[in-house]
């Protein structure tokens, strides 16, 4: 049979295979979630694991042991326990994941919280190669003697010929501090430089006046550092001698990261006691997120989002929509409502799994669905020229010349419906005029302003047109940013 540290991996595998079937965590939330103590059925799950696993590890072994003696191939039984481990999580969510070892799951980590270890440079694409066109302040790179314009050779011997800017940023960061060797080039003279990373932290907050009163915060991302840099920039905005009377927050393209950050800027918005989001696991609602008081917006709110819109970011959106807080402007959101969170196994392993599902303060489900703005609007997706033929070759044609009412049939209202479903619309392709068709047709006359009630006559079609080629082919201009400062007048 198998010595003891094998034994002991089969073990973990059907410890997990267990834990995971029953869906019980005793990870911390002190990344993706706040810090208040989440109820949970450990004691009682872990019981049920301790009663199965005894006959359940004598199968495993017996299978392994059967597959190292008689198959055809010399085996590496170690491999296939990785390789149970990654089926496992294959069988879950797209977001769950097993890493071989710890420092993948430390560097998602550092993503998550925007604090990285790197060397304090902002490298360029150049016909050398790539080359440190400036430094950050207090950049260890520059402390170490490099100069603007040292060609980069290498980074910890990882060769930079024919790499792109992006390519040594990736190499150069890292989620411990360790030492860094970059091997440089300057003015045909090659130079080495060795020195210790330094801490980075990524900047997720920008501000601007879009106009006389109107202030404009975007939020790239949720890091750890995401709540204070907010609060500055709304102090320094309304410190400079600006009347701010109205605020756009813009969180389009924002992939969401940490779910505290997500709650802490929603407390900005909100009265004390509002929902923020709830927890739900197995189609229960294990706990709910309250406001704790700290509003400090004092001014109408509108909420820029469009499909990149995601995670934290949907948790933030939904906690303004519901609460009446501020209004939504741009396309449907992404529909990631999933929380993750990551520990350390004891083999060297780490694992990234999905605890819980977020819904909104009005239980609406975030997951593979989104939300929907209370203005629709467009920008377009930057779609390759082959892309939109393709997708502009599958659509049919709405020239049919007749009006459609609710409840009838035609190809007016199939081609329609093909709209609607490639502009975020949750409705079918079956031709007929039923509710959830009018019910879009609703939102796209209420956007375009023309008459509401949900029939597909000649103008709607033409509106419904406009917002179509608008979203395939795009448009010069930010339409959605200009609706929503349009709106705040």
């Amino acid at each position: 049979m198998f010595n003891k540290n094998t034994q002991r991996k089969i073990a973990l595998v059907l410890v997990w295979i267990l834990v995971i079937a029953l869906v019980v965590t005793t990870f911390s939330f002190s990344v993706f979630a706040a810090e208040e103590e989440v109820p949970d059925e450990n004691a009682v799950a872990l019981a049920k694991v301790s009663d199965t696993i005894g006959s359940q590890l004598k199968d495993m072994e017996e299978v392994l042991d059967h597959i190292d003696k008689l198959y055809v191939d010399e085996v590496d039984v170690d491999k296939l326990i990785d390789g149970a481990y990654e089926g496992i999580f294959e069988q879950l969510d797209p977001y769950s994941e097993y890493y071989e070892n710890s420092d993948e799951g430390d560097d998602f980590m550092s993503v998550a919280t925007g604090e990285t270890y790197g060397i304090g440079v902002q490298y360029g694409n150049s016909d050398k190669g790539v080359v440190i066109h400036a430094f950050l302040t207090d950049s260890a790179a520059k402390k170490a003697g490099m100069q603007v314009g040292d060609i980069i050779v290498s980074v910890d011997g990882v060769s930079m010929k024919g790499k792109l800017a992006a390519d040594a940023a990736a190499v150069t960061r890292s989620s411990k501090q360790v030492p860094v060797t970059i091997v440089a080039d300057r003015n045909g003279v090659t130079k080495t430089f060795k020195f210790q990373r330094i801490l980075i932290k990524d900047q997720s907050v920008t501000y601007k006046m879009v106009d006389d009163n109107t202030a404009y915060i975007s939020i790239s991302n949720f890091y750890s550092s995401t709540p204070e840099e907010f609060e500055n920039a709304w102090n320094a905005l309304k410190e400079n001698g600006q009347q701010v009377s109205d605020l756009i927050v813009d969180v389009r393209n924002n992939p969401g990261g940490l779910v505290n950050s997500a709650l802490e800027v929603s407390n900005y918005f909100l009265y004390e006691g509002c929902t923020i989001m709830n927890y739900v696991r197995q189609n229960t609602k294990v706990y709910t997120y309250q406001a704790n008081g700290d509003k400090i917006i004092d001014v109408p709110v509108h909420v820029l989002v469009n499909k990149n819109t995601a995670s934290a970011a949907e948790i933030f959106a939904g906690a303004v929509q519901d609460n009446y807080a501020g209004v939504l402007v741009g396309s449907e959101t992404y529909g990631k409502g999933l929380a993750q969170t990551v520990t350390n196994l004891d083999n060297g392993a780490s694992v990234k799994l999905s605890v819980y599902y977020f819904t909104t303060p009005d239980n609406h489900i975030i997951q593979g669905r989104g939300l929907t703005p209370s203005y629709i609007i467009y920008n377009g997706d930057n779609k390759t020229a082959i892309q939109k033929y393709n997708e502009m070759k599958t659509v049919a044609p709405m020239n049919e010349g007749k009006k459609y009412k609710a409840g009838e049939v035609g190809l007016n209202v199939y081609a329609a419906q093909q709209r609607l479903s490639i502009l975020g619309y949750d409705v079918p392709l079956n031709g007929v005029l039923d509710t959830a068709t009018q019910e879009a047709i609703k939102k796209v006359q209420a956007y375009s302003g023309v008459y509401v009630y949900g029939a597909l006559d000649f103008t709607t079609i033409e509106c419904l047109e406009k917002m179509y080629q608008q979203n395939v082919f795009g448009i010069a201009e930010d339409v959605q940013l200009n609706k929503a400062i349009e709106l705040t007048n």
